[in-house]
């Protein structure tokens, strides 16, 4: 199979991308109508009853059959405040699928150093290392909000709040990847002044 130009693997990602970024579009529509929805709703009665599971590095809780009197407790701006953290994560999520695009696009003309995909691996590396921050932050900030509430029903609960150094890594990977697009870039337009 050819990894460049038109019916190739980049052109297979290119659309699996694409798909994403409306997927990512519509959730973030999704997330705005819910916190939007919470903020005028009473109260969460109709949430007894049913499974809650709330998951991140510093914490994984699964509630089972909520009881009527946990749902009042956790209140609804707690649910909002879940809500809007998840928020920035899924700003940054589209912001790098839309330059994840711009990149697999030059892939599929064949045209790998295209003079803007430095640029655009470049703002991903930074979205990438943003992303892993912001996201550290909200899980630090969703568990310590949480913490109160969950002990209260299992003594034994505890949060360990730590940065998401994988991610951050990875997002320095991608920096250094930009500029080595860079250099490729610039090689190849001192080649084409050659000729």
């Amino acid at each position: 199979m050819q990894l460049l130009g038109k019916k190739s693997l980049a052109s297979i990602l290119l659309s699996l991308i694409n798909i994403a970024f409306y997927l990512v579009i519509i959730g973030l529509v999704v997330l705005i109508a819910s916190i939007f929805y919470l903020g005028i709703a009473d109260d969460l009665a109709n949430m007894a009853g049913t499974n809650l599971s709330l998951q991140g590095p510093g914490f994984s809780v699964k509630f089972f059959n909520i009881e009527g009197e946990m749902a009042e407790n956790m209140g609804t701006s707690v649910l909002i405040t879940q809500l809007t953290l998840a928020l920035p994560v899924v700003i940054l999520a589209l912001f790098i699928l839309y330059k994840l695009r711009f990149l697999l696009d030059s892939l599929k003309r064949k045209d790998p150093f295209s003079p803007e995909n430095p640029r655009h691996i470049r703002h991903m590396g930074i979205g990438i290392i943003i992303a892993g921050i912001v996201n550290s932050l909200a899980e630090g900030i969703a568990a310590y909000q949480l913490a109160p509430l969950i002990s209260e029903y299992f003594p034994h609960y505890s949060t360990n709040v730590s940065l998401d150094l994988t991610t951050i890594f990875f997002g320095l990977l991608v920096l250094i990847l930009s500029e080595v697009f860079r250099q490729g870039a610039q090689l190849k337009k001192e080649q084409e002044y050659t000729v």
